[in-house]
């Protein structure tokens, strides 16, 4: 698949597909707010993966629900401190882990 490309090679370019369902983490950010708003503009659907959305990447709340469906991930999230050993307990921070999974 081409992106962007109009041309009749027998590629869908991103703009003739509609309804992928995208989860964009930290679709609120800097970043993130782009990437949804050119997603929307593409005709795919975002899913906002933020806690103002319900969502809490750090503890999994509401994350089962945002994904169904989804079949992309884009990962823009972002750790934002000054303090070293903030940013350290944040990355060495046990997750939960799904049943099954150890």
């Amino acid at each position: 698949m081409t992106f962007g490309d109009n041309s009749n090679d027998g590629d869908m370019s991103v703009k003739e597909r509609s309804g992928m369902r995208v989860a964009v983490a930290g679709g609120t950010g800097l970043v993130g707010r782009y990437v949804v708003e050119e997603l929307a503009a593409t005709g795919q659907e975002p899913v906002v993966l933020a806690r103002s959305q319900g969502v809490d990447l750090v503890t999994g709340a509401g994350l089962d629900a945002a994904m169904a469906g989804v079949e992309v991930v884009v990962d823009v999230s972002n750790v934002t401190t000054t303090s070293g050993k903030k940013a350290i307990a944040f990355f060495e921070q046990r997750r939960p882990q799904p049943p099954g999974r150890r």
